[in-house]
């Protein structure tokens, strides 16, 4: 979590938001959950074409 809130420069709190709100996706592995780098991709581009978050 702490690796993907970097790349996106938003706090790790900002980024379970977006999680909660499913507008970013993640994956369980055993108790790690993980962003894979193609959502943080998808989500980048979704922000092109949406103007930003909500």
């Amino acid at each position: 979590m702490t690796e993907a809130s970097e790349h996106l420069r938003i706090s790790r709190w900002s980024l379970y938001q977006l999680i909660n709100r499913q507008q970013i996706a993640t994956i369980t592995i055993g108790r790690r959950r993980l962003v894979p780098a193609t959502e943080i991709e998808r989500f980048v581009g979704s922000l092109a074409t949406t103007g930003g978050v909500q």
